[in-house]
This record gives C-alpha cells, structure tokens and sequence, in this order.
C-alpha cells in the first residue's frame, strides 16, 4: 500500500524506470472554484490526491505515457467491492483550475506537480489507478495529510 510522502517508480516489461511518482497529500477538503463547478453525485465526496510526478526522457516503447487523471482510477469499500461508478464526473472536471490539476497525461522527459480529483462514494476503503498498481487506503492517507 502506497503512503502520503512514499515515492513509487514504475516500471516497464524491461525493468526499468520510466516514472516516479509521490503522494504529496490527499484532501476531502475540496473547495470547488471554477464557475462552470458541478455538484458531484449524491452521497458523494471529491478527493484531491496531490502528487509529484517526473518520466523519463527516453522510456521504452511500452511505456511512453503516465496517464493520471481521475478516469484512471477505481475505488473499493472495505469489503473489497468495486465501486460501479465513475470516478472520473463533471465535477471533478469543472471544479479547479487547470494550472492547478496533474496533467492527466505526461509524456517522456517531464516533471509536474498537482492535483488529481476524484469523486468517491466513502471516505474509508481504498484508491488504486488501474494501470499502475498504486493503491492506498484512503482514511489513512487522509489522517496523514491532516
């Protein structure tokens, strides 16, 4: 399980490193500010995970991109049951500033610091991108940034 301030590298089918990544903080403290913002489904809470994120500049060709953005994610409750819903909602979309957001894709040789918003359905279980294999437990990453 990842931490907040854990670094991640992720590797390609070769072994080697084309990307780290590092949870800076994760928030339900969303203060939405765009003015198109969206409310997000009832019931529902945004997540803001902050990370910092580097590639590297000449990647094998089977990992070329670091896709991040919020579709890029799954949420399971504490029994291990998969969240039918999108993460990835209008809200998540029209909340923010883009200067302020993860580019949702970053390609080799860059470097970025921001936000990834989810919308997740609880506060207790676990987040984990699909691709990747990063995955956290969400109450405990939120004590963590407190």
């Amino acid at each position: 399980m990842f931490r907040v301030g854990d670094d991640v590298s992720l590797s390609d089918y070769s072994g080697a490193d084309w990307a780290t990544l590092r949870l800076e903080k994760v928030s339900a403290k969303v203060k939405c500010t765009e003015p198109y913002q969206e409310p997000v489904a009832k019931g529902n809470k945004l997540v803001a995970m902050t990370f910092s994120a580097k590639t590297e500049a000449s990647p094998s060709g089977d990992a070329d991109s670091l896709w991040m953005g919020a579709f890029a994610w799954k949420f399971y409750d504490d029994n291990g049951v998969t969240y039918n819903g999108e993460l990835s909602s209008d809200a998540t979309y029209y909340c923010l500033p883009e200067k302020k957001m993860l580019p949702s894709e970053m390609g080799p040789g860059e470097k970025a610091t921001g936000v990834v918003l989810v919308e997740v359905p609880d506060l207790k279980g676990t987040v984990a991108h699909e691709d990747f294999g990063i995955e956290f437990d969400l109450a405990t990453a939120l004590k963590e940034s407190d």
